[in-house]
């Protein structure tokens, strides 16, 4: 499973992740961890 990390500010993902420690170590200020399949998912619904 991977993550994708995004910027809470931009929206704009900065970094994809395999390793889970990285992504639950994050500042959850500054960002957000989300699975790779919800982010796609979300950027199919952009496009409609």
């Amino acid at each position: 499973m991977s993550w994708v990390i995004i910027d809470k500010n931009t929206g704009v993902a900065v970094l994809e992740t395999f390793n889970k420690k990285i992504a639950d170590a994050i500042n959850v200020k500054k960002y957000k961890a989300i699975p790779i399949m919800e982010y796609l998912q979300n950027l199919n619904k952009k496009k409609d």
